[in-house]
This record gives C-alpha cells, structure tokens and sequence, in this order.
C-alpha cells in the first residue's frame, strides 16, 4: 500500500509540473505577437514555425543560426552567435528525416543556415552545402509563416541548402 501511494504521489506531482509547464508557455507565447520587424503581424500570429528537411541518405547538421537582432549574414554566421541546436538533443537529423518546431516571432529576426554538414558514419563520407541561406524577418517572412530549410544532394554529388517561405 505504501508503494502505491508513492506511486500516486509521483503521478500527480508530474501532472501538476506538465500542467504547470503547459500555461507557462501559453503564457509566454501570449505576449509575444510581435514579430521581428516590431510591427505587430495581421494574423495575430506569435510563432514562426521552423521546418528542416534533410532529404538525403545522410545525417545532417543544419548549422542553423538564429538572431533575435537584425545582423548581416556575414554578422549571423559570425563566430560571436552560435548554432541553434534545441530542435532536438544532438542537434542533427537523421537521414530522410525533418525535424519541426516553432519560435517566439521576436526570437527570429534573422535565420540561416551555413554550410550545413552531411555524414555517413558507416562510410565515412559526406561534405558540405554549397549554399548559405539566410531568411530576414520584414524583408522574407512575418509571424505565422512557416521557414523551410530543405537540404537535398543532386546527380553531381553535391549537397545544397534551400529556403521557402509559406503561409
């Protein structure tokens, strides 16, 4: 008896944190319906929501970078901003895969990828994209779109990186 009310206890000491969890992030992304330009979006909108489509058969490291300031590429890429890497734990994506998730619209205001990384671990061959794409808010995209990074290899054994826009 003793166990299951430990047991019971547990359990509902994690609902309370999932439910405690669930109305803070409602709540911080209810304030956030500005985008990155500060003007506020039509749509009423408070995320961008981020797609990474690796469409080859190796693993990919997007090298994914985002600002919340309005930087050049060359400022983004820079050695003072890091890679974005909390779409998952290693932050690297599986071959044929593609990882979603969203941000607060004031946290993306620039957006790249450069050089993105492809590797087979079991054949130790890979390479670098030849593109270095870079998405700014205002100018590229406003809140409640969605960013598409697509990652792909063509017949010339080359891997690139391409970025859309959509609605």
């Amino acid at each position: 008896m003793y166990m299951f009310g430990l047991r019971s206890l547990r359990s509902l000491q994690r609902s309370k944190i999932l439910a405690l969890l669930a109305v803070g992030s409602l709540w911080g992304l209810a304030g956030c319906g500005v985008d990155g330009t500060g003007q506020t979006g039509g749509t009423g909108a408070s995320t961008v929501t981020i797609i990474l489509s690796n469409q080859t058969n190796f693993q990919l490291d997007p090298h994914l970078f985002i600002s919340s300031d309005n930087l050049t590429a060359e400022q983004l890429f820079a050695g003072n901003t890091f890679a974005y890497r909390a779409f998952n734990l290693t932050g690297q994506i599986d071959a044929n895969d593609q990882v979603l998730f969203a941000l607060p619209c004031s946290q993306v205001v620039a957006i790249g990828s450069d050089e993105a990384g492809f590797s087979d671990l079991d054949t130790f061959t890979g390479g670098t994209s030849v593109d270095s794409p870079i998405i700014f808010s205002g100018d590229n995209f406003t809140c409640g779109q969605s960013l598409t990074f697509t990652f792909s290899r063509d017949q010339a054994d080359q891997f690139h990186t391409t970025a859309t826009v959509s609605n």
